[in-house]
């Protein structure tokens, strides 16, 4: 039997990895400066640029990731309860 929508509308989003993140960020940028590049030629860029990065660099993206995981589990504990 499905799950009503009324209950998955309440249900907390899942957090974002670092990557998506970061994928967030890249791919709007990205797609404002190459505006006829295709979703996949632009999802090849976004993870040709995630390698490239040094891990300092990413340090940025898995601080924003951690952030997202409390605010999910918190809002999966205000959920449950």
């Amino acid at each position: 039997m499905p799950v009503p929508r009324s209950v998955l509308s309440r249900t907390p989003r899942k957090p974002m990895t670092a990557y998506n993140v970061f994928y967030k960020v890249a791919y709007a940028e990205l797609s404002a400066q190459h505006p006829e590049a295709t979703l996949s030629q632009l999802s090849q860029m976004c993870s040709d640029r995630w390698k490239s990065l040094s891990e300092e660099a990413k340090r940025t993206y898995y601080d924003a990731a951690s952030a997202d995981r409390a605010r999910y589990r918190q809002e999966l504990l205000d959920y449950q309860n």
